[in-house]
């Protein structure tokens, strides 16, 4: 007898240890995150009172949870975006993830997708600060779009008045929620639709007191399990005499007068 022995491939086995560039993608990542919760801090703990970049405070002390800093930097972030400070610090973590997140050599970096990602971001944080300082109301001292809303309203408003200029940046939301997300509003309005008719077929149901069905599938319905009826118990097919049967006279067919007269010869 002849033996064979064969060396099995070594499969390849993530690395224990990083090297160099991966290195420092994960600290950069680390000063990212840590920066976007310190500003986010710094934003729910914003006081007006505090000294700050557009306020002078001699006296008293400070009541921003992240410091004078925290005051400065909430401060600074509320004059120019307005309430879209506070969704800065996710985006910042999501896009710190994006590029600075480990990657395989089977999934590189595709840069058409990042561009109109990130263009499509910008294009969501001008049209938002101009919806924001149309429609509401300032808070504190600040606008609530910032001065990226009022900028851009001052060049929207003499061209397209207020009803155009808000029709333009809703129109320019949705583009830009489709560059930032990807998602086709086509989709959005497919699943808004089959929500709805399922919604309407089951509240029909239940006002006749019929059983929910599934729309779209035909015979199908919520009773399942122990409520289906077995193929054994399922009911034989009827024959004419037993039609004939259970026919009520009153709807039976008669013969007509010929009929009779050509039985009464024959016999």
């Amino acid at each position: 007898m002849e033996f064979s022995l064969r060396r099995e491939p070594k499969t390849a086995q993530p690395k224990a240890r990083l090297d160099g560039g991966q290195r420092l993608k994960e600290c950069g990542f680390i000063v990212v995150l840590a920066a976007a919760v310190f500003t986010m801090v710094a934003l729910l703990s914003f006081n007006p009172a505090d000294p700050s970049w557009s306020q002078t405070a001699w006296h008293g002390d400070v009541h921003n949870a992240a410091g004078a800093m925290g005051a400065w930097i909430a401060d600074s972030f509320f004059f120019s975006f307005g309430v879209l400070a506070y969704p800065l610090p996710p985006a910042a973590i999501v896009g710190g993830w994006v590029f600075l997140r480990r990657r395989g050599d089977d999934d590189p970096i595709n840069y058409t997708i990042i561009g109109a990602r990130l263009l499509g971001l910008l294009v969501l944080f001008l049209t938002s600060g101009s919806l924001a300082d149309l429609n509401f109301d300032d808070f504190w001292h600040f606008s609530s779009g910032g001065v990226m809303g009022d900028v851009t309203n001052s060049l929207a408003l003499p061209l397209f008045n207020v009803l155009g200029t808000t029709l333009v940046m809703l129109f320019g939301w949705a583009a830009g929620f489709t560059l930032f997300t990807g998602i086709s509003w086509l989709t959005v309005v497919d699943h808004l639709g089959a929500v709805t008719l399922k919604g309407i077929t089951w509240l029909v149901n239940r006002l006749r007191g019929e059983t929910p069905t599934q729309l779209g599938v035909p015979g199908s319905s919520a009773r399942e399990g122990k409520d289906a009826m077995p193929s054994s118990d399922a009911p034989e097919p009827m024959e004419l005499s037993d039609l004939r049967r259970l026919t009520p006279s009153s709807l039976r067919i008669r013969p007509s007068l010929k009929d009779r007269q050509r039985r009464k010869k024959k016999r």
